[in-house]
């Protein structure tokens, strides 16, 4: 069975043990702004970032063929 946590990255599962990695404190810090009600979401980013995924699968398609 594979160890590696959230992600597929090594350090981040419950069993990691020591302090938490960067990745969990932000984790956390995002978690308690989304319970308080201040997380934002900024749509132009989400946006820019969907299409560069987009765009990355499609010329990763395009280049296998």
């Amino acid at each position: 069975m594979n160890s590696k946590g959230a992600g597929g990255k090594k350090g981040n599962g419950p069993d990691s043990g020591g302090k938490p990695s960067a990745r969990r404190k932000r984790i956390e810090r995002l978690k308690a702004m989304v319970e308080k009600g201040t997380y934002r979401v900024n749509p132009k980013e989400i946006a820019e970032k969907m299409i560069e995924d987009a765009v990355r699968a499609i010329r990763s398609r395009h280049g296998s063929e």
